[in-house]
């Protein structure tokens, strides 16, 4: 088979043409999944993270900056919260035959375990995570449950989601606050970018060690056969498809609050001009 002629295979396998029933089987697979609460949640969550540090900042100035990033950051992801919903992509891309297979992950017990555990560590966020490496490094996990961790991160597509959001929401920042600034002081965009580029590296590896910690935490209850089960689900093809859509649309999601950052402080300097 030609490269051309199986992408039009694929194409056609994919277009489905949803009835009632697979409308209201989508909705449960993205209640079951978590995912409708865990996006809409992240407007919230993001706050939270970001609030959390303010208290550790000493000098008054950058404070009272971070204060009102904080607050801008909120107002556009708010604004763009209705973006978080990835009900109609995945309706186009999703076959029925992918449809079941999520459906039929979602209702088991193991996905509803998992479900909970992951959404209530995101409500967690970066509290307490010090007090659990102290406790980690006195029980050290065992190397495979290590590997699965990490090949849990890897398939979930976790830290390419929140790698590429952080970068993009940093630059949207930097041009808000370049914007700011009296016309001798402004850098080019394009060092700006640069800028951020170089920052990204050393912010990874940061935000990786996070994650990584996170699954470690949220994940102390299930056994190695648990987690290998959830592996092979996150290998399979419908499961890499959604992850594919809702990481798509959280990037757009985030590319819209960048934009929309850099846009109401031009709005706000032109205002008091």
């Amino acid at each position: 088979m030609t490269k051309l002629s199986s992408l039009l295979f694929v194409s056609l396998l994919s277009f489905y043409a949803f009835s009632a029933t697979d409308s209201d089987k989508l909705d449960k697979v993205l209640d079951f999944s978590g995912t409708v609460e865990q996006m809409t949640r992240i407007p919230e969550d993001t706050k939270a993270s970001l609030d959390s540090i303010i208290p550790l900042i000493k000098d008054e100035a950058t404070k009272k900056k971070q204060i009102e990033v904080n607050k801008a950051l909120y107002t556009s992801m708010t604004k763009f919260r209705s973006k978080l919903d990835f009900k109609e992509e995945l309706a186009n891309a999703l076959t029925e035959e992918s449809l079941n297979q999520l459906y039929e992950w979602y209702i088991s017990p193991l996905a509803k375990k998992i479900t909970k555990l992951e959404t209530e560590e995101q409500k967690l966020g970066i509290q307490g995570l010090n007090e659990y490496v102290q406790s980690l490094e006195k029980n050290l996990p065992s190397q495979q449950r290590s590997q699965y961790i990490g090949m849990i991160v890897k398939e979930s597509k976790v830290l390419v989601n929140a790698f590429e959001g952080q970068k993009i929401i940093a630059l949207g920042v930097k041009i808000r606050e370049n914007n700011s600034l009296h016309a001798d002081k402004k850098l080019k965009v394009v060092d700006i970018v640069k800028q951020v580029e170089m920052e990204s590296d050393q912010k990874n590896k940061q935000v990786a060690n996070i994650i990584v910690l996170q699954y470690f935490r949220a994940f102390e209850s299930l056994s190695n056969e648990e987690l290998l089960q959830y592996i092979n689900f996150l290998k399979s093809q419908p499961a890499q498809r959604l992850m594919q859509i809702t990481s798509q649309g959280s990037i757009k999601f985030y590319q819209l609050v960048g934009k929309d950052l850099t846009q109401s402080s031009s709005d706000r300097k032109t205002a008091s001009e």
